[in-house]
């Protein structure tokens, strides 16, 4: 009988492998004293003795004789139900204790896929973050900014940056950044689409509040209409 193969079950009921050997060969042994389950599965005398108390305390093994000691071993079935049972228990007992670092956890603040902005300094502020943090930038506007020349100014060098105008006397004022001009109107007076953010600044109410995205498929649609804008915009002669 092939016993290597029982030894990692064994081990995984909370045996250890000396215990599992120990316990395997007594099965064949039927009945036997420490020194013949040592010599059996090849355990030192120095040990054994201390392994085969550890399986009657596991309830894998029977002391039948003191005098002198005589083991016997624990039917496999009822031994390994036992020892699943006591697995469940200790398993059970480590889960509701880790279940008290609860009480020291605190949940990540949610970051909103949307951010309302609030006034213009505010939203210039977004603005010149996303213009820091991209390589490329695509810029569609309605309505001329000062600061968004300051941006364009300092960034232009050094970044990719397409424009598309939806009004020809803007394609002027931003000549020095070679746009693109597309006859059209939309509910943004300025959408920017950075690597990683997009904001968007609607045309509706006197005051400026914008949206800054930062829902990565919400950025990648915004990219894409970008990307149609920018195919269907032409140069102005």
């Amino acid at each position: 009988m092939q016993l290597s193969k029982y030894i990692e079950p064994l081990m995984k009921l909370g045996l250890t492998k000396s215990e599992a050997k120990a316990y395997l060969h007594l099965l064949l042994l039927k009945r036997a004293g420490a020194y013949e389950i040592s010599k059996e599965a090849g355990i030192p005398t120095s040990k054994i003795y201390a392994v085969l108390s550890s399986l009657i305390n596991k309830g894998f093994v029977e002391l039948v004789s003191r005098n002198p000691k005589v083991f016997i071993p624990v039917d496999p079935e009822k031994a390994c139900f036992r020892a699943f049972e006591n697995k469940i228990k200790e398993l059970k007992k480590a889960k509701d204790k880790a279940s008290e670092l609860s009480a020291v956890y605190e949940k990540p603040s949610k970051i909103e896929d949307i951010i309302k902005i609030e006034g213009k300094k505010n939203t210039f502020e977004k603005i010149n973050e996303i213009f820091s943090e991209s390589g490329q930038i695509n810029i569609f506007m309605l309505e001329n900014f000062d600061e968004i020349k300051d941006i364009l100014n300092k960034y232009g060098k050094n970044k990719r940056i397409r424009i598309v105008v939806g009004r020809k006397d803007l394609f002027n004022e931003y000549i020095d950044f070679n746009p693109k001009f597309l006859d059209l109107t939309i509910f943004h007076k300025l959408f920017i689409v950075g690597d990683k953010k997009s904001i968007i600044l609607p045309v509706f109410g006197e005051k400026i509040v914008s949206y800054l995205i930062l829902d990565r498929d919400t950025v990648e649609l915004s990219r894409r209409t970008f990307e149609e804008l920018w195919r269907n915009a032409r140069k102005i002669s």
